[in-house]
Order: C-alpha cells, then sequence, then structure tokens
C-alpha cells in the first residue's frame, strides 16, 4: 500500500506570493485557492512525516510510525515540479537499545544541511551527498534519576 503525498496549494501559493511573485499574480492563478493535488507516492509501510524543501527538490521523511526494525527509517528525495522519485537516503545511525527506528520532523539548517529528527536517536544532520554523510548533531539526553535522602 503506497501512501500519497499532498501539497496544499494554499502553502503553495503564499510561498510563490511573499518569495518570488509581485501580489498582482495572485488573480492570475489557474488552481483556486485551497485546492491539492497528488505528487508522489512514499513506498510502504507509509507514514510520511516531514517534508522540507530546497532547489528543485522536496524532500520526506519517514517512516513516521514507531515500532518499525531498525534501519527502515529514510529521507527521499522528489523532483518539485513532476514529483519524480530522485533518490533515497537511508537512516543509518540507530540506536540498537530501543530496536526500533522512525524518522519524523525534517528542516534545513542555514549550513545546508538536512536535519531529522530520529525519536530514538537525536537530531540527525545528513549531507544529502551521494555517500549518505550523516551524523548526531543533539543526542536526546536520558533523564538522570535522583535520590534525595531526608
Amino acid at each position: 500500500m503506497k501512501t500519497k503525498i499532498i501539497l496544499v496549494f494554499t502553502l503553495v501559493l503564499v510561498t510563490t506570493i511573499l518569495v518570488r511573485q509581485p501580489v498582482s499574480a495572485i488573480s492570475h492563478s489557474s488552481r483556486p485557492l485551497g485546492d491539492s493535488k497528488v505528487v508522489a507516492t512514499v513506498p510502504s509501510p507509509g507514514y510520511p512525516e516531514g517534508i522540507a524543501v530546497r532547489g528543485n527538490r522536496f524532500y520526506v521523511s519517514g517512516p513516521a510510525a514507531l515500532g518499525q526494525p531498525l534501519g527502515s527509517a529514510y529521507v527521499n528525495a522528489y523532483d518539485l515540479k513532476t514529483g519524480a522519485f530522485e533518490a533515497t537516503y537511508p537512516i543509518t545511525i540507530t540506536n540498537p537499545f530501543a530496536g526500533m527506528s522512525a524518522a519524523s520532523c525534517v528542516a534545513f539548517g542555514p549550513d545546508g544541511d538536512l536535519y531529522v529528527v530520529e525519536p530514538f536517536v537525536g537530531i540527525i544532520r545528513m549531507d544529502l551527498n551521494p555517500g549518505n554523510t550523516q551524523s548526531v548533531y543533539a543526542p536526546f539526553i536520558r533523564p538522570v534519576l535522583r535520590c534525595s535522602t531526608i
């Protein structure tokens, strides 16, 4: 079963207006405000979570469903205009004590790297190069239990 990625035209329109086009472009839109369309599908088990856009690609992280086996988290790249699949970047850093993996929110940093939340590891920095270079940017810190004496 494939899950469909739907981009809401409202967000695309607002981004386009604020970044690239004059306000007069609003009345020339061929699609109604709030319209959406399927631009791509993600592989099974589905559950895409984060979407980030850079250049002519959009990046989708997943699966967000907890309970998937180690090594199942990924970031996929798609062409922004056509929705065609372009590349996959598996999350290679896992926590073997958790026994599962996931990929949640994504965002690009000012350094151009993609930052992905892996709930069992922390924040993973991805260079999105052919070598799929990754590092733990910020590990999740386990809480320290403190015992007080009376």
